[in-house]
């Protein structure tokens, strides 16, 4: 009778394993390949490239850029031109404060007004106060037929106060700045006050000159635009 061995169905006795081997994976990291950026140049190129196969559309860019600019910078000078300095009520001497309103633009032809407004703030009456606007220079500024460069207060009596215009017309000249000393008496005082000295801009054209120039800019700016949109149009 044979004994079974009790070895023999024992794990150990079980054939051995073998393990599988990995070969380590090799990692390298590649870095894209860097791209130039285009330069100034070439960017300026690429946006003309399609406009210069079209030259007429690039002479109508062209133009209608050019005459913008001139139109944008006509309308702002013609603005500035159409402005007012206007100051606020300032003190004097002798008790006299005084507030002025002109044009900072002297346009040849057109007439202009120097406003002056004076307040009495004294307890007594002032007589046969004016006040004198005086340029400098030789710049021709004259007056109207009926006006003068002295604006008649007449009396002010305390704390009255009044307003009065001296109308200016200035003459074609070749100066583009004048200047002029606002001085203002009364009886009462033994000499005349200088109130203040006030610079003016003179105008190379008459405005009406400038406005017109301006509406012709802005339509032949707008013909290229508007003959662009009707070609778009008739080729549909």
């Amino acid at each position: 009778m044979e004994i079974p061995d009790s070895h023999a169905n024992s794990p150990s006795a079980q054939p051995e394993r073998q393990g599988i081997r990995l070969a380590p994976l090799e990692v390298r990291l590649i870095q894209p390949p860097s791209r130039k950026q285009p330069t100034l140049i070439k960017r300026i190129d690429a946006v003309l490239q399609p406009l210069w196969r079209h030259r007429p559309l690039l002479v109508s860019v062209i133009i209608l850029s050019a005459l913008s600019v001139i139109a944008i910078y006509l309308c702002w000078w013609v603005i500035d031109i159409d402005s007012l300095v206007v100051s606020k009520v300032q003190r004097g001497n002798n008790e006299l404060d005084f507030a002025i309103k002109y044009s900072s633009w002297l346009v040849p032809g057109e007439e202009e007004s120097f406003t002056i407004t004076l307040v009495n703030k004294s307890n007594s009456t002032l007589n046969r106060v004016t006040a004198c606007l005086v340029f400098s220079g030789t710049v021709p500024v004259a007056t109207g037929l009926e006006d003068s460069n002295v604006a008649n207060f007449k009396t002010l009596e305390p704390k009255q106060r009044k307003t009065r215009t001296i109308k200016l017309l200035p003459e074609k000249t070749k100066a583009r700045v004048a200047q002029a000393e606002l001085w203002v008496s009364a009886k009462e005082w033994s000499q005349m006050e200088k109130l203040g000295t006030y610079t003016f801009d003179i105008a190379p054209l008459p405005v009406r000159v400038i406005r017109r120039l301006v509406g012709a800019l802005a339509t032949s700016a707008a013909l290229p635009v508007i003959a662009a949109l009707l070609k778009g149009v008739l080729k549909e």
